[in-house]
């Protein structure tokens, strides 16, 4: 009766759970998809006043008479409209045409409604048939709405820009795009060219501005979803029929989950009803309540839970058998928390005295043994090991020690790769005489190997050896994964200093490029990086100045070496290239995404504090710190060293011209921390 009572309302309310989920699924499905169709018909519309008020800015500007049709654009708007439409072109009265860039084609004469639309100042698009193609959308707009005789502009709008999927808006996950025309001619379809629609889809949709409709298609069914954007009082086109399509397979995938998991939910309540039955039917039995409670102590991390039972029987025994499970597994957890502490602790961290020292100060803790080293052998394969271990407990630090590995060590360990252990009664070699030796009973060696040649020498050292038999397998694997850190660590060290030599090879190819610079990159990043120590810069930031220095002429590499060695003054066309460099600079390191930090520092480096250089013309504070101290530095060198046009100046006349300008040309902040660099000042914080 009671598991009845029980089933009857939950299975009641299992059946109408059921039913509403379903219905709510299905109705947040139909929203979904209609939001995103309304979202996307509201794009497309937006796109084509984009495109208009393009056309329009385009027009006004080829209205004016020009010898060169490209000459009345400038060169960032015609690349933006080359990005926007595939071909543009001018025509007049006549039909003859300029183009200004792509191929428009010849376009049909436009009918007493079209001129009359096109005379109120709107625009024209109309859509071209190609029958190898899908057809194009052409956008038109008249010179002069006021002149209809002074010509008309034509553009071929790109539908990657209009359409902008996968870029500025992204379809709903597995759901097909269809866009048409009034005429139900297909502008863009995501299905596979190689699997045409059905016959009738056109015809499910053409009475009605929005809506859903269901097909098959390919043996499997389908759901859509379209709108109409009337766009003829715009455009002068009844407009595009905007449809998304899903399978109902990919749609209802929820609901198909949710008919999977549902019978389960109510399974597992029908089960929880059983515990709870069991549970009050057998509340009397205190010891299995005490010991539930216990177990969950347990999981719960608290193993200095004790139950106590003197039920005198069985319970009784079972308790003392928890209490001593609860000791064991507390002993236990604290030991692989450790060892998992170091081992999260090694294996993050890419530096390598921060690994040897959590390696030394924490093995302890988790092993049986009194004092842990770590042996670094020498990579020039001379015999030398540096030893690193702990100091007394006075000093809590680690102590450096370096000892002389002989080549019957290094043919032992190469014997015994796993593990060596070696006896206080043995022979000793250096690399463990390091340890003070009272008390100590027995040493486990662990050997690592890099590339089959002996690396890294860890020890334990024991006062207890049969704590050994235990340790040994443990030990094992730490020391790989020691092992894996330190491989780490060397990698990235490698890697850094091959990022520093590329970066000054860099600068000397570019300081190459004129006898006269020789030198001159490396030179300016030295005294960049003396004024950041004077001006107390954070670490990263000196690392980015240190790293913009090196490369702030690099746009230099395409400027002409006759105009960087011209012995005389530079012409106003020279000059203007010379400018270009930093702009240059900054498009070199773009591709380059852990230098984004530098661009700033080499594109404004030629700016002036009074706003009066380039390449953008900022002033103050708007212009990077960074920027602003190689401005100081790149001056100070380029007035102290030889040039083609003069020789290098007196450093009194090179400081004095610096002092004239600071304010000027040049923070007023950075030339006094050149001063204090100069004459060993006290530094001053920026």
């Amino acid at each position: 009766m009671f598991f009845l009572c029980a089933l009857i309302p939950v299975g009641g309310l299992a059946v109408i759970a059921y039913h509403h989920v379903n219905r709510q699924l299905d109705e947040q499905f139909h929203t979904r998809l209609k939001r995103s169709v309304k979202s996307y018909s509201l794009f497309l519309y937006e796109r084509l006043l984009i495109l208009e008020t393009e056309m329009t800015l385009a027009a006004t500007h080829l209205s004016k008479p020009t010898d060169h049709l490209s000459e009345s654009i400038e060169k960032s708007f015609l690349k933006r409209l080359q990005n926007r439409f595939n071909a543009m072109a001018l025509f007049n009265r006549d039909g003859d045409s300029s183009v200004l860039f792509g191929q428009v084609g010849e376009i049909e004469s436009f009918n007493k409604k079209e001129r009359s639309h096109l005379k109120t100042g709107n625009c024209l698009v109309k859509i071209i048939d190609n029958s190898a193609e899908q057809p194009e959308l052409l956008m038109i707009v008249l010179l002069h709405s006021q002149k209809p005789g002074a010509g008309f502009l034509a553009g071929k709008i790109n539908p990657a820009y209009l359409l902008a999927l996968n870029q500025e808006y992204h379809l709903p996950l597995d759901t097909e795009l269809l866009v048409r025309d009034g005429s139900q001619k297909i502008l863009h379809s995501s299905f596979q060219e190689n699997s045409p629609l059905p016959a009738d889809f056109s015809q499910k949709n053409v009475a009605e501005s929005s809506g859903y409709f269901e097909f098959d298609w390919e043996n499997e069914s389908y759901l859509a979803c379209f709108r109409w954007i009337f766009m003829e009082p715009k455009f002068f086109i009844p407009g595009f029929n905007i449809t998304f399509v899903q399978s109902k397979t990919d749609a209802f995938l929820q609901m198909v989950e949710f008919k999977k998991i549902f019978p389960q939910v109510i399974l597992l309540s029908l089960l929880v009803t059983v515990i709870l039955s069991i549970y009050f039917i057998r509340k009397s039995l205190e010891p299995l309540r005490m010991l539930k409670e216990g177990t969950h102590q347990i999981a719960g991390n608290n193993f200095n839970h004790r139950v106590e039972i003197a039920s005198r029987d069985e319970f009784e025994e079972l308790g003392e058998a928890f209490n001593h499970m609860a000791v064991q597994l507390s002993d236990q957890f604290n030991t692989l928390e450790t060892s998992a502490h170091i081992t999260r602790s090694v294996l993050s961290s890419l530096e390598t005295q921060k690994i040897l020292e959590t390696v030394i100060s924490r093995m302890t803790d988790c092993f049986s043994c009194e004092a842990v080293g770590i042996g670094l052998v020498n990579r020039d394969r001379s015999g030398g090991i540096r030893c690193y271990l702990t100091g007394s407990q006075a000093e809590n630090m680690i102590r450096k020690i370096n000892r002389k590995l002989l080549p019957s060590d290094i043919k032992q360990l190469h014997n015994n790769p796993e593990f060596l252990i070696i006896r206080q009664n043995q022979h000793l070699p250096e690399y463990v005489s390091t340890f003070d030796s009272d008390g100590i009973a027995a040493y486990l060696v662990l050997p690592i190997f890099f590339d089959a040649n002996l690396s890294v020498i860890i020890t334990l050292a024991y006062r207890n050896p049969a704590a050994l038999n235990h340790d040994c397998p443990r030990g094992r694997q730490m020391a790989d994964q020691v092992a894996v850190a330190l491989s780490n660590s060397r990698l990235m060290e490698q890697l850094n200093r091959l990022n520093w030599g590329t970066l000054k090879a860099l600068a000397r190819a570019v300081d190459a490029k004129s006898s006269w610079t020789a030198g001159h990159s490396e030179r300016v990043t030295r005294l960049a990086l003396n004024l950041a120590d004077t001006l107390i810069l954070d670490p990263r930031e000196r690392e980015n100045l240190h790293r913009a220095g090196l490369l702030h002429d690099i746009g230099k590499l395409g400027v002409s070496a006759a105009i960087l060695d011209k012995p005389g003054k530079l012409s106003e066309p020279e000059y203007e290239i010379i400018k270009t460099h930093p702009h240059k600079g900054a498009r070199i390191l773009e591709p380059i995404e852990e230098y984004t930090a530098l661009i700033p520092i080499i594109l404004q480096h030629h700016e002036r504090f009074d706003g009066k250089g380039y390449p953008n013309g900022l002033s103050g504070n708007a212009i990077h710190l960074g920027a602003r101290i190689l401005a100081v530095a790149d001056t100070f060198d380029a007035m102290i060293s030889d040039r083609p046009y003069r020789e290098g100046m007196f450093l009194e006349r090179v400081m004095g011209i610096i002092q004239q300008e600071s304010g000027r040309q040049l923070d007023p902040v950075v030339v006094e921390a050149l001063m204090n660099t100069i004459y060993r000042k006290a530094p001053k914080a920026a």
